[in-house]
């Protein structure tokens, strides 16, 4: 590699390390700098959040089930299920959304149960077997109503933008309902989803949150390893300084950010695993879309159990620091 080419890829690496480094909060950004300065050590910034997968990544495909033929069709017009039928086939049934596909099975389910008793063979043997179809395939129409709709795509949206709490919690309130009425549809229980789904419209409420864990990890991990690394003489020439960042930018502005972020953030993802959970009961998820979900929504993996473990090991760091710099005082708790 010619040198010319060499410093235009360390310029665009650093370029994006800064650029990266400008999207943190800006309590973050001053207290990373500030220990920066005294201890003389920098990175590339945080790292990639991964994003919700793909649509067709997070889809459960439902295979087509058992069709009457139109003499079995029309028979079945007296009952109400053709009608059901016919407005499944029409122009707007073929573009419905997975909540409707969701709600029309259940509508299907519940006609053609009625319908069942005064049919006549052949058709009576195939909506016996549509029924059955549409009873094992349930799960997954579930499923799909939530996981592969637009409503958890723009939920789960990484796009910049703050993180607001109050949004937090009004998703994690959407989703505690929305949970119910996963139980409600897979009982066969009469549900609204599309009510359900409504509330979250335009909330990116769970990317926004695990940006910020991803932005306060990186910090508090960054500030903590220089921490460990300051040594007699940088004690003996910067003690007071540092001492000064930990009450003015720790203790001061990071310490009630972080503590905020955790009991907004918290019961939101706490809600989203919960509804993962209750969604993919008896069934096999999406491969992708069980990554995600164990790298970022379960609390005991991923970026959630690492945020946890990066504030207790932030605490230490400060107390280790005091007692070797010999700072007068206590070091901090995790928030």
């Amino acid at each position: 590699m010619s040198p010319a080419v060499w410093a235009l890829a360390v310029w665009a690496l650093t370029a994006l390390g800064c650029d990266a480094r400008r999207r943190l909060p800006k309590p973050l950004a001053d207290y990373l700098a500030a220990v920066e300065d005294l201890t003389l050590a920098t990175d590339d910034g945080p790292p990639a959040l991964a994003g919700l997968p793909r649509q067709r990544a997070r889809r459960i495909d439902i295979p087509p089930g058992p069709t009457l033929d139109v003499r079995g069709f029309l028979g079945l017009h007296g009952c109400g299920l053709g009608e059901v039928v016919g407005g499944r086939n029409n122009a707007l049934g073929r573009v419905m959304t997975y909540s409707q596909r969701a709600l029309y099975s259940l509508k299907f389910m519940d006609v053609a149960e009625r319908c069942l008793p005064a049919a006549e063979p052949p058709a009576r043997e195939t909506l016996t077997a549509a029924l059955a179809h549409k009873r094992r395939h349930l799960p997954a129409d579930v499923f799909n109503a939530i996981w592969a709709g637009r409503e958890v795509a723009v939920l789960f949206s990484v796009a910049d933008g703050p993180f607001v709490p109050g949004n937090a919690d009004r998703a994690a309130r959407s989703i505690t309902a929305l949970v119910e009425v996963v139980d409600d549809l897979r009982a066969r229980r009469p549900a609204d989803i599309e009510a359900a789904l409504g509330p979250l419209n335009g909330l990116r409420a769970a990317g926004a949150a695990l940006r910020r864990l991803n932005h306060g990890r990186y910090v508090i991990e960054a500030v903590t390893a220089r921490l460990d690394a300051v040594d007699g003489a940088t004690c003996a020439e910067r003690g007071p300084a540092l001492r000064a960042v930990f009450e003015r930018h720790y203790v001061g502005r990071v310490q009630p950010l972080l503590a905020e972020s955790d009991r907004a953030i918290r019961p939101l993802l706490t809600g989203l695993d919960r509804l993962y959970r209750r969604s993919v009961a008896g069934i096999d998820p999406p491969p992708a879309l069980a990554a995600f979900h164990r790298d970022q929504l379960r609390e005991d993996r991923g970026l959630r159990a690492a945020w946890r473990a990066a504030l207790r090991a932030h605490a230490a760091a400060w107390m280790r620091l005091f007692e070797r710099c010999g700072l007068p005082g206590v070091g901090p708790e995790a928030p």
